[in-house]
């Protein structure tokens, strides 16, 4: 009884090594830029989100998207308060385009 317990805890505390060893190759580059961003400085007394943006822009263009389709911007006064907008232009004019949001900072 005592060995069956002591496997059973083995097998529970190997399944997430386990389950991390078989990720798919997009959740690999997904968990790289996830990974990435959370160890950007994006604090407000030393960060800059502008780097973010621009870390953002570099795997948005990787991706294909072409120089025309990112764009950076910042303000004079708080020139590492930067972020981007970037437009995935569709193929069907009938389709309502549709607006996505997010904030650069990790918090």
């Amino acid at each position: 009884m005592r060995a069956t317990g002591w496997l059973l805890t083995a097998a529970i505390l190997t399944a997430p090594v386990t389950a991390q060893a078989q990720s798919r190759p997009d959740q690999k580059a997904f968990l790289g830029l996830y990974k990435e961003l959370v160890e950007t400085n994006t604090t407000i007394s030393s960060g800059s989100c502008t780097q973010a943006a621009a870390q953002i822009g570099a795997r948005l263009k990787t991706a294909g998207y072409s120089d025309a389709d990112i764009t950076y911007f910042s303000v004079p006064e708080h020139p590492k308060d930067g972020g981007l907008v970037a437009v995935l232009k569709g193929s069907d004019a009938s389709i309502k385009p549709m607006l996505l949001l997010a904030h650069l900072d990790v918090v």
